[in-house]
């Protein structure tokens, strides 16, 4: 009897070859699933979490500047608007400085004469003749000097005269204000308008005496730019009296109830009169004393034809004295404009053209575009985690947009806003590719509190159903469902969670759950 026949073998061969291709069949089907579950599933980590809180504060340019006129005057001209964008050393506004200007070029006139006397020096007289012409010289000057001092002092004086009796004894005759007067006595429409435009116009007028009622100088040519103008103000008001004065002396009823009335106007213009008649006769003694003085000088250019080595030294010396006041006008008409000391751009006007400003006034804000600061507000418990050069993020609260900031200050000195104790910390801005602008939120993470040890996974594995949070965990190869509460998003796409986790469970995420269904 046969135990294996042929028919047997090849049975039995063909039995391991169909097993042998089931079990490379399933092989492949298990590594091929073993490795999708491995792109849909993720490790639970353990990670350092840090709390933070936010502060909001302002974006402020870190040069922001108030730009003021160093001398008085009349605005003449504001070059820009706010807004503009300003090159550095860009004259930005104007002070009027014609009689400023005027007496700058006399000076420079004087300057030039100086210096082609001191080139045309040759060997000249004796010293003792040369001392006396100088003396002469000296004495013109200094008689030229004193007309011209005196005539200014003398035109002050008058002028606070006029003032204080228009403001005491003519403002008498009104009851109420300039602008709302109040007449005392009974008088027409038509006389009230006289009176309240030669008031007014007064006034206007006593606004220009102010400006130089402190002036103190020799300068003939501005000396006498102030007493021509003064004379010509004089005249206005000697004319608006004369008019008031003609106008009511017919009128017999105002005689006999405004005696004083009458009695002032006809005093106010004996006094106008005989002030235009001082201004005149110190103009012309003014200009006598100076044709003097100009004289002597021709003659002792003519007597001083040459010069000794002590001569060329001392024209040397008044050469640079002239240089040193030619420069001080200099000075002086630079303070009468504002410049730019920065290119940036203007924030604020506060100045019109036609005002009158005093020395000191502001003219404009200027704000550079070369550097921001970030200035916060932080509570008591805020700053205990903030310290000097330590690097924080921020959000431009407009546009979304994040940038770098580094602590530079921490004001230990607390303010209160409604109540509540903050400290100002000062941020510099690190150079960002962001647009910024004073004046722009921006909001900054502080971190609060110590950095933990806390669970995260992506945050597709966080499903929800109803109002609970879940995650679904292999363990040993089976699932479950742990509940899960959800804490902080971090930055790389995962979230902080809290429950029964450990560090060798492995989450399912959503896609995979998807494409098992």
């Amino acid at each position: 009897m046969k135990i294996f026949s042929f028919k047997y073998f090849l049975f039995v061969i063909a039995v391991l070859g169909v097993a042998f291709l089931v079990y490379t069949f399933l092989s492949n089907l298990l590594y091929d699933m073993a490795e999708s579950n491995g792109k849909n599933r993720a490790q639970v980590v353990l990670t350092q979490h840090q709390d933070f809180a936010v502060a909001t504060g302002t974006i402020e340019a870190r040069n922001d500047v108030t730009l003021a006129f160093e001398e008085g005057g009349a605005v003449r001209q504001v070059h820009y608007e706010a807004g503009d964008t300003v090159a550095a050393g860009s004259v930005i506004a104007t002070l009027d400085a014609a009689t400023l200007r005027a007496e700058a070029d006399a000076q420079q006139s004087q300057l030039e004469r100086e210096k082609v006397r001191l080139n045309s020096f040759v060997e000249g007289p004796e010293q003792n003749e040369r001392v006396r012409v100088q003396a002469n010289a000296d004495v013109s000057e200094q008689i030229l000097e004193n007309e011209v001092r005196l005539a200014l002092v003398t035109a002050q004086q008058t002028a606070v005269k006029i003032e204080n009796m228009v403001h005491t004894e003519l403002d008498s005759f009104f009851g109420g204000t300039l602008d709302d007067p109040l007449f005392v006595g009974d008088v027409s429409v038509l006389t009230k308008q006289r009176i309240n435009r030669v008031r007014k116009g007064a006034e206007d007028i006593f606004n220009r005496w102010r400006a130089w009622s402190n002036i103190d100088t020799t300068n003939y040519q501005q000396v006498a730019v102030i007493l021509r103008q003064f004379s010509k103000d004089l005249r206005v008001l000697y004319d608006g009296i004369v008019e008031t004065y003609d106008f009511l002396l017919p009128i017999r009823s105002f005689q006999e109830q405004n005696q004083n009335t009458v009695l002032l106007l006809a005093k106010m213009r004996s006094v106008l009169l005989d002030a235009t008649v001082s201004v005149t006769k110190h103009l012309n003694e003014m200009a006598v004393a100076r044709a003097k003085y100009n004289l002597t000088l021709a003659q002792s250019d003519e007597s001083l034809a040459g010069s000794t080595e002590a001569d060329r030294l001392a024209q040397k010396a008044q050469v640079d004295a002239e240089q040193e006041r030619l420069n001080r006008l200099e000075l002086q008409l630079a303070k009468t404009q504002v410049r730019a000391p920065f290119s940036g751009i203007i924030g604020e006007v506060f100045v019109r053209v036609g005002e009158f400003v005093q020395p000191g006034t502001e003219a404009v804000r200027f704000v550079s575009q070369d550097g921001y600061d970030l200035s916060v507000n932080v509570t008591e418990v805020e700053i205990q985690n903030i310290s000097p050069d330590q690097s924080m993020r921020a959000v431009v609260e407009a546009t979304g947009e994040r940038i770098a900031v580094r602590v530079r200050t921490v004001d230990a000195t607390e303010k209160r806003i409604n109540d509540v104790p903050v400290y100002t910390v000062v941020f510099d801005v690190e150079d960002s590719d962001v647009t910024l602008r004073s004046g722009m939120t921006v909001n900054v993470r502080i971190p609060v509190g110590v950095a933990v040890a806390v669970f995260a996974v992506p945050r597709s594995a966080v499903m929800k159903r109803d109002s609970e949070e879940y995650v679904i965990v292999e363990r040993g190869g089976d699932r479950m469902t742990v509940p899960v509460s959800v804490g902080a998003h971090l930055e790389d796409g995962a979230v902080v969670v809290t429950g029964e986790l450990t560090t060798d469970d492995v989450v399912i995420l959503k896609d995979d759950l998807h494409e098992e269904k």
